[in-house]
């Protein structure tokens, strides 16, 4: 039996994908899975919302394998590569 691996879904996401790849890895309904997480937000004062974040640039694309990390350093360095506008 193949293990399966915590990825960010592709198919099944509003926002980055978080909440689908968490149901899909524990075979749960995505719109379940999205309320706990506004659920969590409203508890914990958006403590979710960045744990949600810390998930999205950690987890890879199912489909790409590209990192949130690897999609916030190329904003970076084409913020850092703008010409100087004075």
């Amino acid at each position: 039996m193949a293990l399966k691996k915590l990825r960010r879904s592709h198919k099944n996401k509003i926002i980055a994908g978080v909440c689908g790849g968490l149901a899909e890895f524990l075979n749960v309904d995505a719109n379940i899975v999205r309320l706990v997480f506004i659920g969590a937000s409203l508890i914990t004062i958006g403590t979710a919302i960045l744990v949600y974040f810390a998930l999205w640039v950690v987890l890879a694309d199912d489909q790409t394998g590209d990192l949130g990390a690897d999609k916030l350093a190329d904003l970076y360095s084409k913020y850092r590569t703008r010409p100087n506008e004075n």
